[in-house]
């Protein structure tokens, strides 16, 4: 009978079952791994493979923005409706906290004193000091991508929210000003 559990137990091993699972997540802000989501990341295409959400709403949508996975989630109550990979304040320089989209929208911007802009910026903090945009760009509008590169890796902002280049044009044309942002 030992021999026969010992069999058991090591043909379903071999056949790739898993007898212990990871636990589903407990809350809404445990995110489970999305089956959509570019791989490898790119900093100019979507972060998804599929078609962005239509029909934003300022009262049922909101983006949550994660500083620990560098992703941001715009959810409609539970259901996450895209993922987004983010590249967000280096050393803790993006706030955390509830905000909100305000009317500042800028095609394009560009600070002399950090030396990098972007396209597509959505103000959410202050005016247009905290935003989400583009990876940035020089002067000349080139793409600067020793920063770009680590998109959804690691914190690359002076605090804004880095988006890839679809990404933050889609944002900025249909994040409806007022939407709720999250940041933790």
């Amino acid at each position: 009978m030992i021999k026969k559990v010992r069999l058991l137990v090591i043909g379903l091993v071999v056949s790739g079952i898993a007898l212990l699972s990871s636990p589903l997540p407990v809350n809404a802000s445990d995110e489970v791994p999305r089956t959509n989501m570019r791989e490898p990341i790119s900093y100019t295409k979507s972060s998804e493979v599929k078609p962005y959400p239509k029909h934003l709403s300022a009262k049922k949508d909101r983006i949550i923005v994660s500083l620990k996975k560098q992703r941001a989630y715009l959810k409609r109550g539970k259901k996450t409706r895209y993922e987004f990979y983010v590249s967000t304040g280096a050393h803790n320089q993006t706030p955390r906290g509830h905000y909100r989209i305000n009317t500042y929208r800028a095609p394009w911007f560009y600070s002399a004193s950090e030396q990098m802009g972007a396209r597509y910026a959505v103000g959410f903090l202050q005016g247009g000091l905290y935003l989400f945009h583009e990876n940035p760009r020089t002067l000349q509008h080139k793409t600067i991508k020793s920063v770009a590169k680590n998109l959804g890796k690691k914190p690359t902002s002076h605090g804004c929210v880095h988006l890839s280049t679809s990404d933050a044009r889609w944002f900025y044309h249909h994040a409806p000003t007022g939407m709720r942002v999250i940041i933790k």
